[in-house]
Parts: C-alpha cells; structure tokens; sequence
C-alpha cells in the first residue's frame, strides 16, 4: 500500500514536471519565433531534470553502500542541472534577443511602413513589400508568418493579433495594437502610425542624449583611473621612498618596479573594463 502510494506521488510529481515543461516550452517557442526544435529541447529538458531528481534521491540509500557511489551520484546530478540550466537559458536566450531587437530595430521597420500606408497600399502588400525589402532577418521572419497566417486563410487583423501574441516586444505590440484599432475605427492608419513613429524617434533621441551624458561621465573616470591615478600614485611613491623603502613580503619595490607593475598589470585591466561598459552600453543602443 505504501509502496502504491509512493510510485502514485512520483507519477504525479512527474506528471506536473512534465506539464510544466510543456508549457514553458511552448510559450517560448512561440516568442522565438519557432526558432528552436521544440521537441528535441523537451526531450532533452525533461530527461536532465528526471535523471538529476532520480540521482538525487538515490544519494541517501547509496551512502549506506559506499561514499565514492554517493559522491559520484551528486556529480553526475550536478551535470544534468547544468545541461537542464543551459537549455532554459538557450530558450530564453533567444526570445529575450528578439525582444531587444523588436525594441531597438523596429522604429526603423516602421519608417519604412510608413510611406507604403499613405500611398494607399492595401496591408497584406505592404506586408509583401516589407518581407522583399526588410534586412534584419528577425523582423523578416515575423512578417513572413504574417504573411504565411493570411495564405491559410486568417484575415489579416486576425493574422497581426496573432503575432501581437508571438513577439514579445512592447514597442512592437504598441504599434501593431494601435495599427488594429485604427482599422477597426476606419481611421487613417497613416496618420496615427506618423504620430507613433514620432513618439518612437523622440524617445529614441532621448534616450541617446541620456546615453551620451552618461558615457562621457564614463570616460572621465576612465581617464581619470588609467592616466591621472597612476601617475599620482607613482609621484607620491617616489616621494615617500626617499623617507622609507616599501616592502611586501620578501618583494622590495621600488619607483621602476612599481611602474612596471602599473604598466603591465594595472592599466591594461582598467583599460579592458572599459572597454567592456562602453561595448554594453553601445550594444544595447
């Protein structure tokens, strides 16, 4: 009975893992933009997590047995928590890229929609003139299932709702819902789509200016730390070993030594950190 009890509670634990599983998979996958094996990352998923939860359990009773199979049991369940951590990284590693590209990219998409409304193209030709011109391979794939949405037969509101839902983008989806609602109200999509590309531009110029201020402030203290601290630090040194020799250990420095240290080890480094902010904050522009 006991036994029947237990075996029902792990089938029902692995029963929600697995719901679980299915359902995290799913959302993202729509959000990539299916650009992943769905169920190859579910087999793989659901396989890590099942054998690292067995693993686990399996520690107390070989402990009895022998502390190299207990130790050798956590390592491997360590290694299928990494693989199963790693998979739901790749997975959100992936919608968050084609959110910020949707949010960074996509004023520029809508630029070029732009004009193709006012002239009075129908949307699914626009839609067309976009997937033939488009350059970001991102973007260009949503239109594609856009369009791929209207050739089975969905309408073309139907078909933007849908992918409303797939990007996860508010930029996007700002757009795309005030685009569905100016048809629905038989307004000028044109001219509500001109004012919220003008939001679009004068956020993006704002955002610009906040970016310059901050990366100057940057740069300051760049200069600050890899030019004007060494050669203070080096000027008092030299000052203060006439008074007294400066020792670390069996290491006794003086100002040649110190200003080898400086040059090969110190500045090099701050120079690298820099460079890493100012790449983050120029990759995220």
């Amino acid at each position: 009975m006991k036994l029947n009890n237990l075996l029902d509670k792990l089938r029902n634990g692995i029963n929600s893992i697995n719901s679980t599983i299915d359902g995290f998979i799913q959302k993202h996958y729509e959000m990539s933009g299916f650009a992943f094996n769905k169920e190859i990352i579910k087999l793989l998923l659901r396989a890590s997590i099942i054998a690292s939860l067995c693993l686990i359990l399996l520690t107390p009773v070989l402990n009895f047995l022998s502390n190299i199979l207990s130790l050798l049991t956590l390592s491997l369940s360590a290694m299928f928590i990494l693989a199963s951590l790693c998979l739901i990284i790749y997975v959100v590693h992936l919608v968050s890229r084609r959110r910020t590209i949707f949010n960074e990219r996509f004023l520029y998409t809508l630029s070029n929609i732009v004009p193709l409304i006012a002239a009075g193209l129908p949307l699914d030709e626009v839609l067309r003139h976009l997937y033939i011109f488009e350059k970001d391979p991102v973007i260009r794939r949503e239109v594609e299932l856009i369009l791929k949405d209207v050739s089975l037969g969905q309408d073309i509101i139907t078909a933007l709702q849908s992918s409303i839902s797939r990007v996860p983008s508010t930029v996007y989806n700002d757009v795309m819902s005030t685009l569905i609602e100016s048809i629905k109200l038989s307004q000028e999509p044109s001219s509500v789509l001109v004012t919220k590309l003008d939001s679009l531009v004068r956020s993006k110029l704002l955002r610009f200016r906040q970016v310059t201020t901050f990366m100057t402030m940057i740069f300051q203290t760049y200069v600050t730390l890899s030019f004007l601290v060494p050669c203070i630090v080096l000027i008092m040194f030299v000052v203060l070993s006439s008074l007294q020799t400066f020792q670390m250990g069996p290491c006794i420095f003086d100002a040649v030594g110190l200003s080898i240290i400086l040059l090969i080890f110190y500045t090099p480094l701050v120079a690298y950190i820099f460079y890493v902010i100012f790449d983050l904050i120029t990759s995220a522009l």
